[in-house]
């Protein structure tokens, strides 16, 4: 499967059955701050919308359950951790769904949104707010995989040749989406992943995301990166490198480097 790094992290211990097994694109998340906020350090005090779960449920009780199961967004956690914020702390968290928060947004009753595609692309597109950090281009998260494939470890040390192919495929679909963003958004409508109406975004977020920058990126430093933001902020115990030791398994990615052209 693919994840959010971070999210992988948290999700097993080292020494669990499952191993990151290669890199997969760059990019993703936009924190978006409202016109009074000029960087992510005078998110301190503000309220801000950053939630990591949400429910689908639709009857009356929907906005308790949302409450219930809400917590704030690991990578933003990460984020104003970097910047020297404590993010249970210093930040107000707005627990509301994320079409109410948007609205709240847009009224200037929250002072940043932290966005997946299609929503930074809408939000410039309406003239609302400004981008304070965009992972696809501000360093350091841009130097580093957002998302990464990660397997059982018994498959994929029982069937080598089937791990290389799904992560070969995984891959190659990037350079299709960097070459025709318009078609992979078209497929994300026709297979009804995204509604007709967030088409055109959706390609726009296509172009933007660097799909095409996978091959330059190591997935040992993602690793150690996103470790050691975590366990700064108290998410994590462990090391870098005891994840690096025990939940890494790089020899099917490697096996591929000189067919795909890696440089890392």
């Amino acid at each position: 499967t693919a994840d959010f790094t971070a999210n992988s992290l948290m999700k097993f211990d080292p020494g669990s059955p499952i191993d990151f097994i290669s890199g997969l694109h760059v990019g993703c998340w936009s924190l978006i701050g409202s016109d009074r906020i000029k960087s992510v350090r005078d998110l301190k005090g503000k309220k801000v919308w950053a939630l990591g779960q949400r429910t689908t449920s639709a009857n009356a009780n929907a906005s308790v359950m949302y409450r219930q199961r809400a917590i704030p967004n690991v990578f933003f956690k990460a984020l104003i951790g970097y910047v020297g914020l404590d993010p249970d702390n210093d930040v107000e968290y707005v627990v509301v769904p994320k079409d109410e928060a948007i609205e709240l947004f847009k009224r200037g009753k929250i002072d940043a949104f932290l966005s997946f595609p299609p929503g930074p692309q809408q939000l410039r597109a309406a003239g609302i707010g400004q981008v304070l950090v965009d992972t696809n281009v501000d360093r350091p998260w841009a130097q580093y995989y957002c998302c990464m494939i990660t397997g059982r470890r018994d498959f994929i040390r029982n069937n080598p040749i089937a791990t290389r192919k799904v992560i070969r495929s995984i891959l190659r679909a990037n350079d299709l989406v960097s070459q025709d963003p318009a078609m992979a958004a078209q497929l994300l409508v026709d297979r009804k992943l995204r509604k007709a109406d967030d088409q055109e975004f959706m390609a726009q977020s296509l172009r933007e995301i660097p799909y095409d920058k996978w091959r330059h990126y190591s997935p040992e430093d993602t690793i150690r990166f996103w470790a050691l933001r975590l366990k700064e902020i108290g998410i994590i115990k462990y090391s870098p490198q005891e994840y690096i030791s025990k939940n890494t398994d790089w020899s099917h990615i490697a096996s591929l480097k000189d067919e795909m052209g890696m440089t890392w």
